[in-house]
C-alpha cells in the first residue's frame, strides 16, 4: 500500500488500528510504536495516527503526529428516554472538551474529529424529530459543524460517514435500521439527506447558522 501510494496528493494522513487498544501501555510498545516508526522508515508523504475511541484515556499519543478522536455525543452514550434538547446540548460541549484537552496535553499536534455523526432513515420523518429522522441528525451535524468551524483547537472533521453502508446481516442489524449505517449524509444511491446534507454544507460555506427544526416535546 505504501510503496503505491506513498507520494499521493490526495493522502494526506497515514493512519492504522481504528479504535484499538490505546488505552494500554503494553499495546503502544507493541502495536503503535512500531507501526508509527515503520511508517516514518517508509518516509511516507504525510502524517501519522490513528482513530482513538480512548481518547483523553489513551496513552500512545506521545507517537502520533496528529491527535484524531471518534466520539458520537448526542447518538451513543445515553440510555432511555432522555430528552432530546438534552442529548444536542451535550455535543458542543463534550467535543470542545477533547479538543481543548489535546490543546494542552499533545501541544503542537493538530487535532481532528476523525469520527462523528448521526443516523438518519431516508425520508422517513417523525413529529417528534427525533432519533433517526433527518431533522435530528441535521442538529447534530450543524453543531459539529459551527463547533469545528468556530473553535481554533480543531484542526478539522471527518462526519461519520458520507453516505450509507451495508453492515449486518445477523442479529447485530437489529441495532442497524434495513441493515445500514445510516449516518450517512447521502443515503445508499447517494442522493442527498435533507435537510443534513443542506445544513452542513451551509455551515461550511458561511451560508447560514446552525440548524434549528421545531422539535415536539
Amino acid at each position: 500500500m505504501v510503496n503505491n501510494t506513498f507520494n499521493h496528493p490526495s493522502i494526506v494522513l497515514w493512519a492504522f488500528l481504528n479504535e484499538g487498544a490505546s488505552n494500554d501501555k503494553d499495546a503502544c510498545e507493541k502495536a503503535y510504536q512500531p507501526q508509527a516508526a515503520r511508517y516514518r522508515e517508509l518516509k511516507v508523504n504525510g502524517l501519522v495516527t490513528w482513530a482513538s475511541n480512548k481518547k483523553q484515556n489513551d496513552v500512545c499519543l506521545d507517537y502520533a503526529d496528529v491527535i484524531s478522536f471518534n466520539s458520537y455525543p448526542g447518538w451513543y452514550g445515553n440510555s432511555g428516554d432522555y430528552n432530546l434538547e438534552d442529548q444536542l446540548a451535550t455535543v458542543a460541549p463534550e467535543i470542545i472538551s477533547e479538543a481543548s484537552w489535546a490543546h494542552e496535553h499533545q501541544k503542537g499536534k493538530p487535532f481532528i474529529k476523525s469520527e462523528i455523526g448521526a443516523g438518519a432513515i431516508p425520508e422517513w420523518e417523525d413529529s417528534f424529530n427525533g432519533f433517526w429522522t433527518a431533522d435530528y441528525q441535521a442538529s447534530v451535524l450543524s453543531i459539529v459543524a459551527e463547533t469545528v468551524k468556530t473553535n481554533a483547537n480543531f484542526t478539522g472533521v471527518s462526519l461519520w460517514q458520507f453516505f450509507d453502508v451495508r453492515t449486518y446481516n445477523g442479529p447485530h442489524a437489529l441495532s442497524r435500521p434495513r441493515a445500514l449505517n445510516n449516518k450517512g449524509i447521502l443515503d445508499e444511491y447517494r442522493r442527498p439527506k435533507r435537510p443534513s446534507f443542506d445544513a452542513v454544507r451551509a455551515i461550511f460555506r458561511g451560508e447560514a447558522p446552525r440548524y434549528q427544526c421545531n422539535r415536539r416535546a
